[in-house]
């Protein structure tokens, strides 16, 4: 979605990932939460430079939280902001994690602004489950605010990951507002229904353009339909009968 910065699109966007995981019959869905602008908030609170930041982006992804005390110590960070950045990789579990972050991180408006977003989200689906991790920041340097993904049962990993990547357009000359998600279709393809393959009718090239309604007829239909361009088959069976008839009524 591009062009809509409010958390709403987030949220369109999240109902359509669970909605569609429900179609594929996933079964019970975990929603994960993370927002990568309480990280950045304090980093730039903190006067971090950008190899700072990738260095405690990294450890925080890899939910090290002793190697992130060990660091900020080393940096000699001001207090507040090392208990912050040594408290983000534990702000982890339900909804209630929300309301703990709040009372223990720094009093900065965009920390507070980020929270505001991830309340609205669990707002939206008072239903579901919800995993919330502060320390889930991914280390892709596209991101911007919001990350989310959802998990199955019968899957090790994500089956979708998505989240706001506000100015990456900008790379192609259009930079906008904008957030989305993807799936992986392998997760999908195992679930979906069998169906039955049909074997294919194929039209010789020369007749295709007269039996270019039957045709599409056909593929409306779920048949699959091949235009023969090089073997010189005639039409099939089927279309014949279809031709003719058309003929008889006086549409050929």
């Amino acid at each position: 979605m591009y062009g809509f910065a409010d958390i709403r699109g987030d949220i369109e966007l999240i109902d359509l990932m669970l909605k569609s995981m429900k179609i594929a019959d996933m079964g019970k869905v975990l929603l994960s939460l993370g927002h990568i602008g309480i990280f950045r908030a304090l980093s730039d609170a903190a006067h971090l430079d950008a190899g700072q930041s990738a260095t405690l982006l990294a450890l925080m992804q890899d939910k090290d939280t002793g190697s992130v005390e060990a660091q900020v110590k080393a940096w000699k960070l001001d207090g507040m902001w090392a208990k912050a950045f040594s408290l983000l990789p534990r702000l982890y579990g339900g909804r209630e994690v929300l309301s703990d972050a709040r009372g223990r991180l720094p009093d900065l408006s965009a920390v507070g602004g980020a929270l505001d977003e991830l309340q609205a989200v669990c707002d939206a689906f008072p239903d579901n489950e919800i995993h919330i991790d502060l320390s889930e920041l991914r280390v892709d340097n596209y991101h911007t605010g919001l990350l989310y993904a959802a998990y199955a049962a019968d899957f090790h990993d994500a089956v979708a990951r998505g989240g706001r990547y506000d100015g990456l357009g900008g790379y192609f000359g259009r930079a906008r507002p904008a957030t989305g998600f993807s799936f992986d279709l392998r997760s999908f393809i195992g679930r979906l229904p069998a169906v039955e393959r049909q074997p294919a009718v194929s039209v010789d090239a020369e007749d295709a353009e007269a039996a270019r309604e039957a045709v599409e007829a056909l593929r409306e239909q779920g048949q699959c339909v091949v235009i023969d361009y090089g073997i010189g088959h005639n039409v099939s069976e089927e279309l014949a009968g279809r031709l003719k008839r058309r003929t008889a009524f006086g549409r050929s």
